[in-house]
Order: C-alpha cells, then sequence, then structure tokens
C-alpha cells in the first residue's frame, strides 16, 4: 500500500468527502460502464454518515487527507437506516449463520463501503477491512451485510476477495440483493492477511 495512504477511523472533517465519494458511486450516478465496477445501493446523507461515524464509526482510507475509500458500521436498531438496509435488519431472524439464527444484538450492519477507482487494487478494502475487525473486536461476533445481484464486482470482492459467506437473499423494489455475514475472530483476520488483495 502507498506510504501516504493511512487507515483510521473518520474524524468530523473527513463526513463531507465521504458523503461525496458516495454520492458519486451511488448506483444511479456512474455510467453503466463505470457501474460494472461496483456501485452503493443505498444513498447516505452527510447527517447518516455523521451519524455512523459517532457510533460504531466509519474506517477511511485518508492520502494526504483525501478520503480514497471508506468502510462503515452500524448498529441494527439505528433509525438512520435506509429503507433497503432497514428492509434486510428487519429479516435477520429469517436467516442463519453457522447454522444457528442470526442474532440481531450480536451482529453489527457493515457498509456501506466504497473505493475511489483510482485507488483499487492496492489491498485498501482488506486494509480498512482488518481495521475495522479491530475495532468491533469484544463488541459483536459477526457483521451482516447485503449486496446487489448485479453488482458482481462487489459480490467478488466480499466473497472471494475477504471470504464472506453468504446466508440468504432478499428483493426489494423489484431488486434481489445477497445477504453476506462475517465472523468477527482473530483467526479470520490471519487468514485474510494470506488471500490475494482486495
Amino acid at each position: 500500500m502507498d506510504q501516504t495512504m493511512e487507515i483510521r477511523r473518520a474524524a468530523e472533517a473527513d463526513y463531507p468527502g465521504i458523503c461525496a465519494l458516495a454520492g458519486s458511486y451511488y448506483r444511479e450516478n456512474p455510467t453503466p460502464a463505470d457501474r460494472q465496477q461496483g456501485f452503493l445501493s443505498a444513498r447516505f446523507g452527510l447527517q447518516q454518515i455523521a451519524d455512523m461515524a459517532n457510533s460504531l464509526g466509519i474506517v477511511i482510507a485518508s492520502d494526504a487527507g483525501q478520503v480514497a475509500g471508506f468502510v462503515c458500521a452500524s448498529r441494527c436498531d439505528w433509525t438512520g437506516q435506509p429503507d433497503i438496509v432497514r428492509h434486510m435488519v428487519d429479516n435477520l431472524p429469517r436467516y442463519r449463520f453457522h447454522e444457528r439464527a442470526v442474532d440481531e444484538n450480536r451482529v453489527f450492519v457493515y457498509g456501506p463501503v466504497c473505493i475511489d477507482v483510482a485507488y483499487r487494487g492496492r489491498s485498501i478494502l482488506r486494509n480498512m477491512y482488518r481495521h475495522l475487525h479491530r475495532e468491533m473486536d469484544g463488541r459483536y461476533a459477526a457483521g451482516v451485510a447485503f449486496v446487489a445481484n448485479d453488482n458482481e464486482a462487489s459480490l467478488r470482492a466480499h466473497i472471494d476477495g475477504l471470504g464472506m459467506s453468504r446466508i440468504g437473499e432478499f428483493r426489494y423494489q423489484e431488486r434481489s440483493c445477497q445477504v453476506l455475514a462475517f465472523d468477527i475472530e482473530p483467526a479470520e483476520i490471519a487468514a485474510i492477511s494470506r488471500q490475494t488483495p482486495a
């Protein structure tokens, strides 16, 4: 990873950069060709970004003060969730992870996650993911996320690159999404460090 790149928890000065980066990759904004490289399925405003950062937290990749990427985490009971996220959370009890029903009290919501296209392929996703693991260690047993079925780049990055497990699927406003889950445990972090860069 570049020496100028810093992986850290977001500070208030980073919120506008996070919001701008998220807006650029919201599914309606990229060109069809750019959308094939990944997009965000939910829209987040500045107040929602601030709420997440002040709660569980947002991990960013900062290049000389510029937000090059971010990974968000939020509680399942957070009232600021976009409708599509709330739909997933409301249905968590019907999914199973490690042969057990998903317990909303022991999991957090992972996402949104975004890396500027100019910074991809530099292990930034993995490094932000590892940092997030450290932030959540001792607080939660697992994380849950969703990725739209037509967001193949994100599915590859999270399933093949980070080793997340598919635990279900849902439809929301005619769109199909995969529900993913992952453990918060040191063994998984060690395994990630040996995998191909994401």
